[in-house]
């Protein structure tokens, strides 16, 4: 039922990390991959190859690339585009007292504006094409927790959540989705320092019923249903599908208190009566603890 046969989508940063677990988890459902990144993904290349995927690595700069002349490329390579996965991401760590603003500026410029310009330009080429298009944004845990010296990354990724709402209002009329996944802490490049840590490793994982940090491969499963979009949606009755996701999710949820690893938003989130679906969780952290 989960099959993306034909389908071409594009994901940015995914040379490695949660990008590489997702391009890998949309072509073995069935999609080539385009790839933005600004360090060539040779990884992520070898893997799609050896899984019999096409792929078409675009090298570039997001802080300063034009986002129209990328979606052009991305169509170019392999005749038309389905789906887009806003993913890449940077993140830059001080007290909200010594922040800069250059670190302020490359931060919203990779994880904000670069995701509103992507997606503007990957809908205009699906109208252009007449079909349903996916776009996937990756927003984060700190949407809704804040966390600590990361201001720019914070405020970046709320917005991306606020975005992505507006997005799938003014789009669904196109025919065109639009959801955020939002992960929680994951082992990336990102939070390598966190891991680094000890106290704060063991503070983290203290709040993880699982125990352990998520993983790109974790992603996988959510970017592919966001990727077929209503499609899947109508293999069986809507109250009935409504219940079984809910069901499965708040099991697989396990603890009723707990924070979420990813929550999804946009049409996904309506589709379930604004339910937020929870798919793994976190413990939320103790009154007055730190949360990134």
């Amino acid at each position: 039922m989960f099959e993306l046969n034909g389908k071409v989508a594009i994901v940015t940063g995914c040379n490695t990390g949660l990008g590489q677990g997702m391009a890998l988890a949309l072509a073995q459902a069935g999609c080539d991959i385009v790839g933005i990144n600004v360090v060539p993904a040779s990884e992520t290349a070898t893997a799609l190859e050896r899984m019999g995927r096409r792929f078409h690595d675009i090298a570039a700069d997001l802080r300063t690339a034009a986002a129209e002349a990328l979606v052009a490329r991305a169509t170019a390579a392999f005749g038309h585009i389905d789906i887009l996965v806003n993913n890449a991401g940077i993140i830059r760590r001080a007290d909200a007292l010594e922040f800069t603003e250059q670190d302020w500026d490359d931060v919203i410029a990779v994880n904000l504006k670069a995701v509103f310009f992507l997606s503007q330009a990957a809908a205009r080429q699906f109208i252009r094409q007449k079909t349903a298009g996916r776009i996937v944004n990756i927003a984060s845990l700190l949407s809704f927790q804040g966390g600590i010296r990361v201001p720019s990354y914070t405020a970046a990724k709320s917005g991306v959540l606020g975005l992505t709402r507006l997005l799938a209002n003014e789009w669904a009329q196109y025919g065109i989705t639009v959801n955020a996944i939002a992960p929680g802490y994951m082992a990336t490049n990102n939070t390598a320092p966190l891991r680094a840590d000890p106290a704060r490793s063991k503070e983290i994982l203290g709040r993880i019923p699982l125990g352990r940090w998520g993983l790109p491969a974790d992603l996988g499963g959510p970017v592919v249903f966001l990727g077929l979009g209503r499609r899947v949606l109508r293999h069986r009755p809507r109250a009935r599908r409504r219940r079984r996701l809910a069901r499965t999710l708040s099991h697989q949820a396990g603890d009723p208190g707990a924070e979420s690893i990813f929550t999804l938003t946009g049409n996904a989130k309506r589709s379930l009566q604004r339910q937020t679906v929870i798919a793994s969780s976190h413990r939320p952290p103790p009154a007055g603890g730190n949360s990134q």
